[in-house]
């Protein structure tokens, strides 16, 4: 039987943090670089997007099991900001996670 390759602790979230981990900033950066509009607009990536991220991703870190459908979760939490979890802001984590979502996405869209 074959064991599920998973990527490793940290490298969506770290120490309650996404800026601490290995692959959001990454995977958000290239993504607006691909689309810069989704942010803007605060619409999902389109799959081809997705593709290209995974592609990039799995290029620049050979043996990584990256995935269309956990890129999307976290790609499209920052282009979004709604597809991330769940939205409660009374929870630690989500409020957190949710400013940091916000202060990248601003960041992302002052980018010319």
């Amino acid at each position: 039987m074959n064991k599920v390759k998973r990527l490793s602790k940290g490298s969506w979230e770290k120490n309650g943090s996404l800026f601490e981990a290995d692959y959001h900033i990454l995977l958000s950066t290239v993504c607006h670089l691909l689309d810069p509009y989704a942010v803007r607009r605060g619409i999902p990536y389109t799959n081809d997007i997705l593709d290209k991220a995974v592609k990039y991703l799995k290029a620049t870190n050979p043996g990584e099991p990256f995935t269309r459908e956990k890129v999307a979760l976290y790609a499209n939490a920052t282009a979004t900001d709604t597809a991330f979890i769940n939205k409660d802001l009374t929870e630690d984590r989500v409020a957190n996670y949710s400013e940091q979502i916000n202060s990248l996405r601003k960041l992302l869209i002052e980018l010319k």
